[in-house]
């Protein structure tokens, strides 16, 4: 959708790989019309050298910064490292797509961090468990009649290449206990 009138945005892709941030540049510049057709609506696009797991790169690049999307994964099992930077760093914004259930608490623990620097933190917010589930939740709330049951069924073939990473992280899962709630417990 075209961004509201008078809005500029310059984003700033981030990764370990030079020639995949190449890919992705070349990707986002084909949906937009090309570096000219940013320039001309005061937009921009850009790439920098980053690392995810070096929290104090990653709050020197977040200074300043309205919204930090995180997509690198798979998700550690350990501390939500860039959750804390951008919340360290002020970010007002940030989303990740995680689902390990380790990282999800580590991103919870950071809760009044965020909320004492004013960012506000979306986690979990991936296709599965989560924007997939938020929209079927979102759907059977305006079904005329209650509905009893939601069932689930991911494919990962055509996204890019990443059917292997999806595979990979979800066979990460499989090894640990899966949490089950019932009524809310």
């Amino acid at each position: 959708a075209p961004l509201p009138e008078g809005l500029r945005l310059a984003v700033t892709l981030a990764g370990r790989s030079p020639e995949k941030a190449a890919a992705a540049e070349a990707e986002v510049l084909s949906e937009v019309g090309g570096s000219p057709g940013l320039a001309e609506r005061g937009q921009g696009l850009a790439w920098t050298v980053l690392d995810y797991a070096d929290p104090i790169a990653l709050r020197r690049a977040m200074e300043g910064v309205a919204a930090v999307i995180h997509t690198a994964g798979p998700y550690p099992k350990g501390p939500a490292v860039v959750l804390e930077a951008a919340v360290a760093a002020g970010v007002p914004v940030y989303v990740d797509l995680a689902d390990p259930q380790e990282y999800i608490a580590a991103a919870l623990g950071v809760d009044a961090a965020a909320q004492a620097a004013g960012t506000m933190a979306v986690v979990c917010a991936g296709a599965f468990p989560g924007l997939s589930n938020v929209i079927a939740v979102e759907i059977a709330s305006r079904m005329q009649e209650p509905v009893a049951d939601l069932s689930f069924s991911y494919f990962t073939a055509g996204l890019g290449g990443s059917g292997t990473v999806n595979l990979l992280i979800t066979n990460l899962g499989f090894g640990d206990e899966v949490a089950t709630y019932r009524e809310g417990k």
